[in-house]
């Protein structure tokens, strides 16, 4: 016998209305932060305009836009999110997530070897306010009570789908050009085949660990009165697979 969903509450309606402005917001700022971003990319002459969207962290934030956006707007009209949205977005704050991660890295690994990366405010939006703000963001919702099912497991599976193709699509375009987005799909930068293999399983390690801790985060909401945040069954929604609850 499925448990019963909490039934509407204002408070909570508010609460959604208020996150769906925040996610209008954020996309708002990363469309800026992307025009922005290009336009000081325009500034190097060395730099082929092109390769600006050839990068993990650009085509993320696109699809952050479009997932984020859409679901702000829907959470302002107070409407119930689709299963399938909300298993998407679970995995677009994944790669926004993961994108500067290793951004912050990257950073961190040339300061110590003496290689000067300037990180200009539309690089430090789109790679760390971005996704503090969504990982924030997915959280409050669950804190908040306004999510109607929690995300299957089954989501896992999902994660690879895109860094694969994008894998694929640069692994491609980049000994063409002679250019590479990150330094770890270089292979003269880290000895080959092998190096490119072992960097791309750490991060796909990476994301599916950032995913699976997203997921749990959305098994347990706050019952109506109680101090302490614990585990509530939810009915198993009706929506794809993607983002349903297991049985």
């Amino acid at each position: 016998m499925p448990a019963r969903e909490a039934p509407p509450d204002p408070r909570r309606r508010r609460a959604l209305r208020t996150l769906g402005l925040a996610r209008i917001a954020v996309a708002v700022v990363e469309v800026m932060a992307l025009v922005e971003n290009f336009r000081y990319v325009l500034g190097f002459t060395s730099f082929a305009t092109e390769n600006f969207f050839s990068y993990f962290t650009v085509q993320s934030a696109f699809l952050a836009v479009a997932v984020v956006g859409a679901s702000g707007v829907i959470a302002v009209l107070g409407r119930r999110e689709p299963g399938w949205l909300t298993g998407i977005r679970c995995l677009v704050i994944t790669y926004v997530a993961v994108s500067g991660v290793v951004f912050g890295l990257i950073v961190y690994q040339a300061r110590a070897t003496g290689y000067r990366i300037d990180v200009p405010p539309s690089d430090q939006v789109l790679h760390f306010v971005v996704p503090v703000v969504l990982v924030v963001d997915w959280l409050l919702e669950t804190v908040l009570g306004v999510r109607h099912v929690p995300v299957g497991w089954r989501t896992l599976w999902w994660v690879p789908l895109f860094p694969v193709g994008w894998l694929a699509y640069t692994l491609v375009r980049s000994p063409a050009v002679g250019w590479y987005p990150y330094f770890f799909l270089d292979p003269l930068q880290v000895g080959g085949p092998v190096g490119i293999a072992i960097a791309c399983a750490i991060v796909l390690a990476v994301l599916l660990a950032v995913a699976a801790l997203l997921v749990a985060a959305t098994r347990i909401v706050r019952r109506e009165g109680a101090g302490t945040l614990d585990p509530v069954p939810v009915e198993r929604s009706d929506a794809p697979e993607l983002a349903a609850a297991p049985r």
